[in-house]
């Protein structure tokens, strides 16, 4: 239902959804509503591999005034406070004061949003910026850091196999498409997808909440993983790849996008591994863990971490296109299978409705036949002679229903030999 959707997104937009923080929580606890959710709770200071989980950091007030009248003032903009900043209480020259200030030149009116380490920050537009006269500036932050917990939301539903697919959307932040798209393609989608595979669809922090998850979940049963992020914008849809690259995931990916950017008539985007956004992905591709995880976004966009990203740029046709998107990639997984030849000789494409009055193309189903020889899947078989999948599967069912053919039985391996 499209209005459900924006609904969710702009419900969910207005909790400050800092990881920690009351908002966060209250974010996690709309989507058990709707989804009933498990909650996994990781203390401050533990270990997850080389990180450690920081304290909660709490925002009491901040502001900046120049000749007694706030210019800045995070009640107004919880943005203007530079992520993770430190106390603190003084009058700066303008020289030394803009050391401490950040603006993104590429959207002059937006607040963009910026981590610190160690020290402390103000986010400003880059219009306010260029507005700043000489003189004292006051500076008061009054933060705190203190003991508190991450929480993870995850949703399961059991299939017809014991094999798993998680789904990952990043709950933490205070835009809306990054990423508020995600988490509501993912409660829209847990009612509507159809397959054989059990699921798991995980809310959480970006990154460290993902490997919090992995660390504490027995991760034996995943058959591979998606991570959805910054989908509602209107650009056309990007896979970044996993580390791996070869994969049958890569390849179903590759697949379903090649065939919804011919259905949109727009282009189809690939990123290498990490060349794009960063998230979920970079946790489960880690050799040590080894599941292959594919990030599906539409990034870039001008409003991309700012206090533009709001509702009203999402796109609700794009979220569902991705669903769609989706859906065929799994589709195509689950019915992918090994075809191995019983028989010697020529195909007889005219006979298995497979001719062709271009040459290129009939060559190509040649080619094809040659290599039915149980080493490679329907996929890998359509993609090597760029061919679609489901015309390759129908070929090869009919061969199979003519004896012709055989289904090998070996599992097939999502990961590259």
């Amino acid at each position: 239902m499209q209005n459900n959707l924006i609904k969710i997104i702009k419900d969910l937009y207005q909790f400050d959804r800092s990881i920690f923080s009351e908002g966060y929580n209250q974010a996690l606890e709309y989507i058990n509503k709707k989804l009933p959710l498990k909650i996994l709770e990781v203390e401050s200071g533990i270990n997850l591999g080389t990180y450690i989980v920081r304290e909660q950091w709490i925002i009491k007030d901040a502001w900046v005034k120049y000749k007694d009248r706030k210019i800045i003032n995070c009640k107004n903009n919880p943005l203007h406070l530079a992520f993770n900043s430190i106390s603190f209480k003084g009058k700066l020259d303008k020289k030394d004061f803009i050391k401490y200030l950040f603006t993104d030149s590429e959207m002059p009116d937006g607040i963009p949003q910026v981590s610190v380490n160690d020290t402390w920050g103000f986010c400003l537009t880059k219009n306010q910026y260029d507005k700043l006269k000489d003189g004292k500036y006051e500076v008061f932050i009054n933060t705190d850091f203190q003991q508190g917990n991450i929480k993870i939301g995850e949703h399961f539903i059991k299939g017809e196999i014991e094999k798993e697919i998680v789904f990952f959307a990043n709950l933490d932040g205070r835009q809306a498409n990054d990423n508020l798209s995600g988490v509501a393609m993912l409660i829209d989608f847990a009612k509507k997808l159809k397959c054989k595979h059990s699921l798991r669809f995980i809310f959480c922090p970006k990154e460290i909440g993902s490997l919090a998850w992995a660390i504490n979940n027995n991760l034996r049963d995943i058959d591979f993983a998606v991570s959805v992020n910054a989908i509602g914008n209107d650009n056309c849809l990007m896979m970044q790849r996993s580390f791996a690259k070869s994969t049958l995931v890569d390849m179903a990916f590759h697949m379903a996008l090649s065939n919804n950017a011919v259905k949109q008539n727009e282009q189809y985007r690939k990123a290498e591994f990490l060349g794009s956004l960063r998230g979920d992905e970079a946790v489960f591709n880690d050799p040590q863990i080894n599941i292959p995880t594919i990030l599906l976004t539409r990034y870039p966009y001008n409003e991309y971490n700012t206090d533009k990203d709001t509702p009203e740029i999402i796109k609700e046709k794009r979220i569902l296109e991705t669903e769609d998107v989706i859906q065929e990639i799994i589709d195509i997984l689950e019915n992918n299978w090994i075809p191995q030849r019983t028989i010697k000789g020529q195909l007889d494409k005219q006979r298995f409705g497979a001719n062709s009055l271009e040459p290129e193309l009939a060559r190509r189903i040649d080619y094809l036949w040659y290599r039915v020889d149980g080493r490679m899947s329907v996929l890998e078989l359509a993609l090597a002679h760029e061919l679609d999948f489901y015309e390759v599967d129908k070929l090869m069912m009919k061969l199979k229903e003519a004896d012709f053919i055989k289904e090998k039985e070996d599992d097939i391996n999502l990961l590259p030999l």
